[in-house]
């Protein structure tokens, strides 16, 4: 539940973990000198006001609001990005195996039987090669990350999207990566 007091002490905490000072952070945001204290009074109650604060501290909106104890949506840890694949598991049908010993021991491989999955790791593969070999730049990069993200937010939920056909992905009696 949103607790005014949490979410003002919140943005001190987060302020003073990053060195700023409320004036700054305030003036950045284009909100009034006295948002803080608004926030504490209850008098706040504009999300846009809560989504600028929490995108200028790189912290978490739930986490802000007091609805969260996790302070960051970003991968962190391992634990985070071992969360984020069972959570993944559960709304889209994904497949993990190892690939043959002769390739490399111990490499595991995610399958995600879904079309919008597939397609988007094709065109991810692609574009991550040409950011890592500098063909394009953070801006380039960045400009069709949102695009992808605006994208896919008007299609269908995870696990409603078409599956793959069966033998879209399957070892070749050789033992070869099928890619």
């Amino acid at each position: 539940m949103y607790n005014p007091q949490k979410a003002a002490d919140r943005i001190k905490s987060a302020l003073a973990d990053k060195g700023i000072s409320a004036k700054k952070m305030c003036e950045d945001c284009n909100l009034g000198v006295n948002t803080i204290s608004n926030i504490r009074n209850g008098d706040v109650k504009n999300v846009e006001i809560f989504t600028k604060i929490a995108d200028y501290l790189d912290i978490s909106l739930n986490w802000l609001c007091g609805l969260s104890e996790k302070k960051s949506d970003k991968l962190n840890t391992y634990a985070d990005f071992y969360n984020l694949i069972i959570e993944i598991s559960k709304v889209t049908d994904m497949y993990i195996f190892d690939l043959h010993p002769q390739y490399q021991s111990n490499v595991p491989v995610l399958y995600f039987n879904d079309t919008s999955c597939a397609i988007f790791f094709k065109d991810f593969r692609k574009m991550k090669a040409l950011y890592d070999n500098g063909t394009i730049d953070d801006d380039i990069y960045n400009l069709w990350r949102e695009k992808i993200l605006s994208k896919k937010e008007n299609q269908a939920q995870l696990g409603n999207a078409d599956k793959l056909p069966d033998n879209e992905f399957t070892f070749n009696s050789d033992d070869t990566l099928p890619f």
